[in-house]
């Protein structure tokens, strides 16, 4: 679906919080990856793909999460097929860079994480006008 088709990514925010005032049970590990539905500008479609990871630290009685926006533009001949290839892209590259970045920010904040899985899961399809989540796609 993505072979000879022109696909660019990029990182727009990072965002990393700390919630010395969350109740916490278990620790627990927690993730997300949802995207907007793409729109058509010029002869491309851009989307935004919004990460979350995080874990709830039952030793500390905190939570850490780090939020993540990514960028991603491409062209489709076939109009039909674009929330799928924005899904395809979402769940493969950007995930892919997510997990690294996500990588290098545990180390350097000094938080110990389980490694995320290679493939996320779920897409969520954001609605753009509120961030909630609309609808799920299937893997």
């Amino acid at each position: 679906m993505l072979n000879g088709d022109d696909i660019t990514v990029g990182l727009t925010k990072i965002e990393i919080e700390i919630d010395p005032e969350t109740t916490v049970g278990e620790d627990e590990l927690f993730y997300s990856l949802g995207i907007t539905k793409p729109e058509r500008l010029g002869g491309n479609y851009y989307f935004s793909a919004r990460l979350s990871c995080g874990r709830h630290v039952k030793e500390m009685s905190t939570k850490i999460s780090v939020q993540i926006e990514y960028g991603g533009a491409f062209n489709s001949a076939n109009n039909d097929a674009v929330m799928e290839k924005a899904i395809v892209v979402a769940k493969y590259a950007i995930w892919s860079k997510f997990t690294s970045l996500f990588s290098v920010i545990s180390t350097q904040i000094g938080i110990d994480f389980p490694a995320l899985p290679q493939n996320p899961g779920d897409v969520e399809i954001l609605d753009v006008d509120d961030g909630t989540s609309e609808v799920e796609a299937p893997d």
